[in-house]
């Protein structure tokens, strides 16, 4: 198992990968530099954006599965942002075989440096902004710190509020800027809705919707014939903590989880890390009546009735 200790923390598997002290992070005048693409071949960019552990790789099987979807992406701003080029410049391919890409980019979880906005880049480099579709995506926000305490770094309060905060900014920023802005709250997808949210998600993105089910042939890594550019998933702790367990789902299938303080309290976790507790009621305080918002404003753009 690898293992990266820092100046103060020591972690192992995933968050060995994902973890660097601030002094070893790249700026994004350094991700900027390394991305590349034809600007009279481009493709449909897909970019979503969400706090980290709010079903954004499920999502990415699912789009970079899609028949008209060239290339999906696992976090390629931010992998650079950490690794530089351990993993690979972003090459994005040109249109000749397809219409689309697909990026998922997520904020956290140790520094505000890994919070940024990949549209915004990709505008000052001139991809034009009527060939970016934007989808921000949001999970019930306690249920993301039930998550993010599966590891070991955790999350604080302070950086995932603004994880948050920063989503639903850019939904708020980016409308009639851009193509296409999609709301997803992921918790509108239960009760036998899970294909009409995506339908009408993909449809707002000028995309068919042809079912939940993930292409293993397009999920191989590009270098083995596939579609997929794993970025710092490439790492073997990463990938088996993360990416794996995802595809091996061999579908688009969410799994809501809907807490309350209470009811977060009981759970084994909780026992075994009591910290996450303080997280949870501060991140409920911080940012629970803003996600409630938002999911109003994603059920109103996917014509589904909250009950």
């Amino acid at each position: 198992m690898s293992e990266f200790t820092g100046n103060t923390t020591k972690y192992e598997g995933a968050d060995a990968n994902i973890f660097k002290d601030k002094e070893q992070l790249f700026g994004l005048d350094f991700v900027k530099a390394n991305i590349h693409f034809d600007p009279d071949n481009l493709p449909v960019m897909n970019i979503c954006v969400s706090p980290g552990r709010n079903g954004s790789t499920a999502l990415l099987g699912l789009f970079a599965s899609h028949p008209w979807v060239l290339a999906g992406y696992y976090q390629p701003w931010k992998t650079m942002v950490r690794h530089g080029l351990q993993y690979g410049p972003m090459d994005i391919p040109g249109v000749e075989n397809g219409y689309h890409v697909f990026a998922k980019e997520t904020w956290g979880p140790f520094h505000e440096e890994e919070q940024f906005d990949p549209v915004a880049l990709m505008l000052d480099l001139g991809y034009p902004a009527h060939m970016i579709n934007l989808i921000t995506l949001a999970r019930d926000p306690l249920a993301t710190v039930y998550s993010n305490f599966k590891f070991d770094g955790g999350i604080t309060p302070e950086i995932l509020v603004a994880n948050y905060q920063h989503t639903f900014e850019m939904f708020n920023y980016y409308q009639g800027k851009i193509g296409a802005v999609v709301p997803l709250a992921y918790d509108l997808m239960q009760n036998g809705t899970t294909d009409h949210v995506l339908a009408n998600t993909l449809g707002k993105l000028g995309l068919p919707f042809m079912g939940r089910q993930f292409d293993s042939q397009s999920l191989m890594f590009v270098e083995q014939g596939g579609q997929f550019h794993p970025g710092e998933a490439k790492d073997e702790d990463e990938a088996e903590a993360i990416l794996l367990p995802t595809f091996a789902r061999g579908g688009f299938n969410p799994k809501i989880e809907i807490y309350t303080l209470d009811s977060l309290a009981q759970t084994k976790r909780a026992h075994e890390k009591p910290e996450m507790l303080e997280v949870a009621a501060a991140v409920h305080a911080g940012v629970d009546y803003e996600f409630q918002q938002f999911v109003q404003i994603s059920a109103d753009a996917l014509s589904v009735t909250l009950h």
